[in-house]
């Protein structure tokens, strides 16, 4: 079998959910022995290059499908469509966000022969909101978000004392964690700030681990920072992602007991790729509540959902007197969920099962 895997851009910095998703998509399918051929939508000359592979290909007896993975929406997807009918290749689009609907029309659905989801839930709404566009034969099949779970793993507690070393952090403090962007989330900013001041009235044993995605964001939030709390400001560690390791995100989840994600909604990959890596290392999510979150955080079992700032305060308050056992119990909950529903064989089972049933 043959895949021809089109996206809009791919490589270094793996800094964006659709980049590392695409990574992880192709990684799982290659270890299950499939041809890939990835092409770019910013590569010059790439509709001649999909032409050529797609006339090569179909003169054998190989099978050939094609993934949209995030191919922006031109008229170049138009002629790729003509490709593949004419050679009689199947082509999929593989849909993460949840907006989806609401900017596409049913000219950019007739393009493609079934919708592969990377949630169940977003299946679910697919499936009721093609009822209304009148696309009888638009097939929405979930196949999930390919984790790789032996990338994303738990660590010793001697190897989490070495990388709190390197962070400045305690070896005794309990860490809750945010990384990702703050440019355009200001609520991310007004939580974060909400979240320390509760922690410093309250004298609780916690500290927050911030990982921005860069030095300007870092300057950006120690000064705000600064302004609310003043120079002396203990409860805080603030890093970017250039001071990682390789600009290894794992080690701030292995730094970490918990992860914040307080973000309202994620217009990118759902269920979110950050929660679902975190839980993969064994660290629970405490996350606001949306659509891809809802399908991955279970109240109690591998983490918590809040609705408001003082829904997650009284959730810290609660962590804050949770014992050892009960952490210890969330951590394994929360490896155990990904290893079960998002492991990279897994989901590349589904998808080989659903390219086998349209080839």
């Amino acid at each position: 079998m043959r895949v021809i895997f089109l996206l809009e851009e791919y490589g270094p910095p793996w800094n964006e959910g659709y980049k590392n998703t695409a990574r992880y998509f192709i990684r799982s399918l290659i270890r299950r022995g499939i041809v890939l051929d990835i092409i770019e939508y910013k590569q010059t000359r790439h509709l001649l290059k999909l032409k050529s592979i797609i006339e090569k290909i179909s003169s054998t007896d190989d099978k050939i499908v094609v993934i949209n993975f995030n191919y922006p929406f031109r008229n170049s997807l138009l002629m790729i469509k003509t490709f593949a009918s004419y050679f009689r290749v199947p082509v999929f689009k593989y849909h993460m966000k949840s907006d989806f609907l609401s900017l596409r029309s049913n000219v950019y659905l007739i393009l493609h022969d079934a919708l592969l989801t990377s949630s169940r839930l977003l299946t679910y709404e697919l499936k009721y909101r093609l009822r209304f566009k009148k696309n009888p034969y638009m097939n929405v099949e979930y196949v999930g978000v390919p984790i790789p779970t032996d990338y994303y793993y738990e660590v010793s507690n001697s190897t989490k004392k070495m990388i709190r070393d390197e962070f400045k952090l305690g070896s005794e403090d309990f860490i809750i964690t945010y990384t990702g962007r703050i440019y355009r989330r200001k609520e991310v900013i007004i939580t974060l700030i909400n979240t320390i001041k509760f922690i410093q009235r309250n004298n609780f044993n916690i500290k927050i681990l911030v990982c921005v995605s860069s030095e300007a964001e870092k300057q950006l939030l120690e000064k705000v920072f600064t302004n609310k709390f003043g120079q002396d400001i203990n409860s805080v560690r603030i890093i970017s992602s250039q001071d990682l390791n390789k600009n290894d995100v794992r080690y701030i989840y292995w730094a970490s007991d918990l992860l914040l994600y307080p973000v309202k909604e994620e217009n990118a990959v759902q269920p979110p790729l950050t929660v679902l890596e975190a839980l993969s290392c064994a660290i629970p999510v405490i996350a606001r509540h949306s659509i891809g979150v809802r399908e991955v955080i279970m109240n109690c079992y591998n983490g918590f959902i809040y609705e408001s700032d003082n829904g997650l305060q009284k959730l810290i308050e609660l962590i804050a007197n949770m014992n050892s056992s009960e952490i210890e119990k969330l951590r394994h909950n929360a490896r155990r969920f990904v290893v079960e529903k998002f492991a990279a064989d897994k989901v590349s089972n589904r998808i080989i099962d659903v390219i086998e049933r349209y080839s």
